[in-house]
């Protein structure tokens, strides 16, 4: 009895019959699939949403990805646009998740997460006397598209290198956490069982991390000094100093509108990485991707010899656009 199988074309769905047939010298079932010869077809309309054209390419993904591309051609392309730590997960999370694997914690948990890690979160916050984060968790706009004080949003990605993960929270009264988990519902749903697992151990590693987080905070500040000290050397640019995570966002606008042989005119963050990329060989993020293109955004999440190198490449570059004459 012959079964049906689906296949789709680009614009055409395609009905195709398979054939079961025996092959007797390996005494094996083999299936031939072959067009039946009338076959029916249904127009399918492959039209993009208005919302999916509305939105924008990351432009942090695509320069870590062209500076991806590069390396792999064999440039040596430093690249400070990743929001990556060079740490690698700390080794008693890393445990806990594959035990989580191995215990068979593996299958769908609560919506709102499980309890354990819940109870985790709740223990950390309590540390705290009050918290005021500025919320932009998407659960959260869209459960009260108003501005907010009274909630928490925080996750483990880079207190404790665990980007891969993806892993967050979200904490606040239970009104609206409410809300946010019956949004969740129907969105993403609930976060994956092995991380939840090593975010419970993350967060059983000590206050503010212990020992393991305090290491790589002390080699961020180590890198963030550095690289302050390094770009008050550089005329015309200004900055602040970061107080968390690990980016600068340096004020580049003094070098906007002058020109380069080979290159062009330097009109705004965006021309300026590009040409930071190509005769620098780092990749940067501009600032037009934070809404402020007098700025470009550096991640210092590379160790401190390459840090070192990419500065050196950056003050190179910019000795044409500091002799340059505005146009």
């Amino acid at each position: 009895m012959a079964n049906t199988l689906h296949s789709t074309a680009i614009s055409k769905i395609t009905f195709a019959n398979t054939l079961p047939l025996r092959n007797m010298q390996k005494g094996r079932d083999v299936v031939v699939v072959k067009e039946a010869k009338t076959n029916r077809n249904y127009d399918v309309d492959i039209s993009f949403s208005p919302m999916v054209k509305a939105v924008k390419p990351s432009i942090t993904i695509a320069i870590s990805d062209h500076a991806t591309a590069l390396l792999q051609a064999g440039v040596p392309v430093i690249r400070l646009s990743y929001g990556e730590s060079d740490f690698d997960t700390p080794s008693a999370i890393v445990e806990a998740g594959m035990n989580a694997i191995r215990e068979g914690h593996t299958r769908y948990t609560p919506n709102a997460g499980t309890l354990e890690l819940r109870q985790a979160i709740c223990h950390k916050l309590k540390g705290y006397d009050g918290f005021h984060l500025h919320c932009a968790l998407n659960q959260l706009i869209q459960a009260l598209h108003l501005y907010l004080e009274c909630g928490a949003v925080n996750g483990f990605s880079k207190a404790f290198a665990m980007t891969g993960w993806r892993l967050g929270y979200v904490a606040g009264p239970t009104h609206f956490i409410a809300a946010c988990a019956k949004i969740q519902s129907q969105f993403t749903s609930g976060a994956s069982s092995i991380s939840q697992k090593a975010g419970v151990a993350a967060l059983g590693l000590g206050y503010a991390g212990g020992e393991v987080v305090s290491t790589m905070v002390k080699a961020f500040r180590e890198r963030r000094d550095f690289l302050i000290k390094s770009f008050k050397e550089i005329d015309g640019l200004k900055m602040s100093e970061p107080q968390g995570a690990f980016y600068m966002f340096i004020d580049f606008s003094s070098y906007y509108g002058r020109e380069v042989e080979g290159f062009g005119v330097i009109e705004n963050s965006d021309s300026l990485c590009r040409y930071l990329l190509d005769k620098g060989l780092v990749a940067l993020v501009p600032g037009s991707a934070f809404g402020d293109d007098s700025c470009i955004r550096i991640s210092y999440s590379e160790s401190l010899s390459t840090l070192k190198t990419a500065v050196e490449r950056i003050k190179k570059a910019l000795v044409p656009l500091i002799s340059a004459l505005p146009v």
